[in-house]
Formats: C-alpha cells, sequence, structure tokens
C-alpha cells in the first residue's frame, strides 16, 4: 500500500467563460489483512481513528484526501488562466478518482461540446507515459430551461503504474467550448405524410411530425364531411374558424425531433346500399333504376355480387331522362335482376391540418386544408378493339345492326398501386390474347401492318410518336402504364374459303394503375382491310 503522494499535476483552463471548481475526494486504497479479525475490538478502534475501515472478506480499505490548491494567472483578460495543482496518494493500477470537477458557464454562454483533457508532461519515456490514464467521467449535465447544456458535473479518473512527481511537470489542459447561448426557436419542421393518396381498402400509416424538442403542435384529422377520423388517439379538442369543434392531439415534439401519429384510414366509404327495380337490367343495361340513389353522385362505383370482379362500374349521368331521381346511366351494362343487391362507394379525400402557437418553417402550406389526402376508386382498364365494318365478327360476338363494332376486355386494378405490389392471384398483371376475326360472308381478309403500340414510358422526350394505341401516355390517363406486344396478324382459311379468318395475338403486360379508368383502343381498320 502506498504510503506517500505518488501523483503530482496542475490542472490548467481558460477560465474566462466558465466557472469551475475542483474539490478533493477520499482515495481508497484496499488491502487484505487475514490477521484482523483476529484483533481486539479496542485495537480494531485504534485503526478506525486513522480512517481503516472496518473490513469485509479481510479487505481493508485506507481513505486518503487528495490535496488541491488553485491560483489565477491573467485575470480579468481574455486569456486568463486558472490552475488548480492537485497532489494524491493513490493506488497502483487502479481506476480512482482523484477529484471532482463543477464546470458552469457564466450568464450568456453554453458549454458546445463534453469537456475533454489534454495531456502535457516532461516525461520522455513513452511507455511510462503511456500507463498514465487520465479521464473524465461525467455524473451529470446541467442544462438550462430550454434545454441548452450551460455546465457538467465530472469525476476526474487517474490510474498509473508509475510515480508522478513535482519534477514530472505534469499539466493536463482541460478544453471547454463555451459560446454564446441563443435560445432555439421552436418551430415544426417538416411533415412526412408518405403517398399523397391512401389505398381503397385503407390502411395504417405513421405520420411524422419534425421539429425542435418542447414544440408544441395541434393535429387533426378529419374526411371530406370533416368528421374526425383520430379515433382513440385524440386527447383534446380545437375549434375552428368556421366554430366546428374537431377531435385533436395535442402534444410537444419530443426531445428525439419528432412525433408519430399511428393513423389508420378507413376503407372506401360506402355512400347507399340498395337493389335493383325492375327487370330492366335483366339482360343487361346501361340504364338502370334503382330502389334509392340518395346521397349517390356521378363517378361513384357500383358494386354487387351479380358483378364480375374483373368489372368497375362507375355512375355517369343521374337521372338522365329528368323523370326519375332513382335512375342513373352506368358505365358499363349491369345484368343483375329484380331485387339484386347493390352498394355505391365514393372517392374521398382526408385533410390533415397542424397548428402550433410556436412557429410553422416557411417550406410548410399555410393553405386551410394544410394537406389532402384523395382515396381514389379502383380504376377499370379497358382493352377495346373497334371496326367500322360489319362483315366480319370479333371474337365470335353478335355484330350490331348499325354502328362501330367494338369489343371489350376489363381488367380492374388498384389506384396509384405498382401491379408488382399486389396480389398476382387476384391482379395478375401479365395476359395472353388472341382476337379472332371471322368473315361472315365468303369475302377474305388482308393484312394493313402489324399493331404498334407506343407509350411515353420508352422514350425519354414523352413522345408518344405513332402508336396505333388510344391513351396509352401515363402523362395524360391518369397514370397507368402498360405494354402491349403483338405478332404479326396471321390469315387462315375458314370454311374453304382462303384468308377468310385472321388471328392477332398480343400479350398485355400491366405495369402500374393510375387514379382513374382508362380505356385504350385499338381501330382495326387500319390494320385489317374486307
Amino acid at each position: 500500500m502506498n504510503r506517500s503522494t505518488n501523483l503530482i499535476f496542475d490542472l490548467r483552463l481558460k477560465s474566462k467563460n466558465t466557472s469551475v471548481s475542483v474539490d478533493a475526494v477520499d482515495v481508497p486504497q484496499s488491502f487484505i489483512s487475514r490477521q484482523f479479525s483476529r484483533m481486539s475490538k479496542a485495537r480494531k478502534n485504534f485503526l478506525k481513528t486513522y480512517g481503516v475501515s472496518i473490513p469485509e472478506d479481510n479487505i481493508i480499505v485506507k481513505n486518503n484526501k487528495s490535496i488541491i490548491s488553485s491560483r489565477v494567472l491573467n485575470i480579468n483578460s481574455q486569456n486568463e488562466l486558472k490552475i488548480f495543482s492537485v497532489s494524491a496518494i493513490t493506488p497502483f493500477n487502479k481506476n480512482v478518482t482523484v477529484a471532482k470537477i463543477s464546470i458552469n458557464s457564466v450568464d450568456g454562454k453554453r458549454i458546445l461540446n463534453q469537456p475533454f483533457l489534454k495531456l502535457k508532461s516532461s516525461i520522455t519515456d513513452s511507455q511510462t507515459l503511456g500507463n498514465l490514464k487520465f479521464k473524465l467521467v461525467p455524473t451529470s449535465i446541467v442544462k438550462d430551461s430550454d434545454g441548452i447544456v450551460t455546465g457538467y458535473n465530472m469525476d476526474l479518473v487517474y490510474k498509473g503504474v508509475a510515480q508522478v512527481l513535482s519534477n514530472d511537470n505534469m499539466k493536463l489542459d482541460l478544453i471547454i467550448n463555451s459560446v454564446n447561448k441563443t435560445s432555439p426557436t421552436k418551430s415544426i419542421d417538416k411533415i412526412n405524410l408518405g403517398a399523397s393518396h391512401i389505398k381503397t381498402i385503407g390502411e395504417e400509416r405513421d405520420i411524422k411530425i419534425y421539429g425542435s424538442a418542447g414544440t408544441n403542435f395541434t393535429f387533426t384529422a378529419t374526411n371530406e364531411d370533416n368528421v374526425s377520423i383520430l379515433g382513440d388517439l385524440a386527447n383534446s379538442t380545437v375549434t375552428t374558424d368556421t366554430g366546428l369543434v374537431l377531435e385533436s392531439i395535442t402534444g410537444v415534439i419530443p426531445a428525439k425531433g419528432f412525433y408519430t401519429v399511428n393513423l389508420i384510414f378507413p376503407e372506401i366509404p360506402t355512400i347507399r346500399s340498395t337493389a335493383v327495380n325492375g327487370s330492366m337490367a335483366a339482360s343487361g343495361a346501361v340504364k338502370v333504376i334503382f330502389d334509392d340513389l340518395t346521397d349517390v353522385k356521378v363517378g361513384d362505383q357500383l358494386f354487387s355480387t351479380a358483378i364480375d370482379g374483373s368489372k368497375s362500374i362507375e355512375v355517369l349521368e343521374l337521372d338522365p331522362d329528368g323523370n326519375n331521381t332513382n335512375e342513373c346511366n352506368l358505365s358499363q351494362k349491369l345484368t343483375a335482376a329484380d331485387d339484386t343487391e347493390v352498394f355505391f362507394k365514393t372517392p374521398t379525400k382526408y385533410f390533415i391540418n397542424i397548428t402550433t402557437t410556436d412557429t410553422l418553417d416557411s417550406s410548410l402550406p399555410t393553405t386551410h386544408p394544410m394537406f389532402t389526402l384523395n382515396q381514389f376508386a379502383d380504376p377499370l382498364l379497358t382493352i377495346r378493339v373497334t371496326t367500322d365494318s360489319r362483315l366480319y365478327s370479333i371474337n365470335s360476338q353478335a355484330i350490331p345492326g348499325s354502328g362501330v363494332q367494338a369489343y371489350d376486355v376489363y381488367y380492374a386494378g388498384r389506384a396509384l398501386e405498382k401491379n408488382e405490389t399486389l396480389d398476382k392471384t387476384l391482379f395478375p398483371s401479365k395476359f395472353n390474347k388472341s382476337l379472332v376475326l371471322d368473315r361472315t360472308d365468303s369475302g377474305s381478309l388482308s393484312v394493313v401492318k402489324t399493331p404498334n403500340f407506343e407509350s411515353s414510358i420508352f422514350f425519354p422526350d414523352t413522345t408518344v410518336r405513332n402508336s396505333d394505341w388510344t391513351n396509352t401516355d401515363p402523362l395524360t390517363n391518369g397514370g397507368t402504364r402498360v405494354s402491349i406486344n403483338h405478332k404479326a396478324p396471321v390469315l387462315s382459311t375458314a370454311d374453304g374459303v382462303a384468308n377468310n379468318a385472321c388471328t392477332i395475338d398480343y400479350v398485355l403486360n400491366i405495369l402500374e394503375w393510375g387514379n382513374e379508368d382508362v380505356i385504350m383502343e385499338l381501330d382495326l381498320d387500319n390494320i385489317i382491310n374486307v
């Protein structure tokens, strides 16, 4: 056990902008005494008067208080230097605290980062110097009411294997970076909402509000009818400028710099449940009467177990004849018997608003609502081929007596979804299709050209050049992206007549869905001659 001073050094710091105190501490040494248990009580009491602890497991601890003195150079100047001279009796090769340091900035200043030490000594033996370890261990951090660091309480810990005496000229520079204190501006800096649309089936989404710690905010989320969707998340209410009382989330930005709202958006709302009224749709009709169309709007979607799941039927016109408010025109034929149950769903919007009595960053919108999230109806892609001719049928369908002959194939998707993210059993993306054209007389068909498909997705200048298909540009069709690859039309003999039939094979790949119905049309009159 060391009995004499074996550590002497100076702790130095520039003290113009900080108040620093260094206090002495008890520096413990311990050793094993197997004879202590056999000592008399009087002997033990005698040793205790000299600072020797009552041992446990034969371990005796002796404390020697460090000694500290101080002086100041260049008082009240910019280069004011405070020096603490520290001496102590320390154990061999053990971490011990030799002083306690309290650091506090002066008024108007803050501590930029955690103070640290720089070692200087006249010891030239690098191995010896390398075995002398000094470190600062924070015991607490002092902050003001704004959370700004203004001070540290620290232990000065030493571990050494050699004596450090006055002739070793050991100096520790305590480096404290003190700068002017400015109160941070409390502000909401950014809102991360995720995608600008809500899935048709609804979704759960984390909305993150970013800002400086302690910034207050009030958050509301409503549907198009100004009904809150916060549910159990609400912890308060707020009154709007129009006098409407809404459920809200009132809170502050935590120290981590953002607040998360785990918001559940419902599926696209059902606006009306009703039934077919009459037999006009028994064999298929686009003009249909229902029991009740109250609240139904143009653009609403019609759903029913009677409707093929690949179809999407929309309301195009209400009360088309002006004599029945429960009648409407549909985008496609509805085939359904009297009293068939149907329901209408309507696209909607959700409004997100955030207010604060602190500051909103200038990059955030000042409109009301601040943010709008759209929930679109499921889009329908119609692949349509047409001809003015009534001399051949398309895939054996009945030829109309007049007008344009059209053949439609329908594909339903999810608004603004890439097909790769969808369930392929419900939403396949690749289709091998054939168009079979049969003459109704003994005449022949001839091929003008192989159909050409082009879209702006294939050209960096977004120009659709010579496509035989219409409405292929996702920049103008709501965002639907497809590709169609054709084989050359093949003529064949039918009913003993050469070239009496023609087959056009193609592969449709649906890449991404937009937010509206799309009809892509191929005019066969540009492809086939009769």
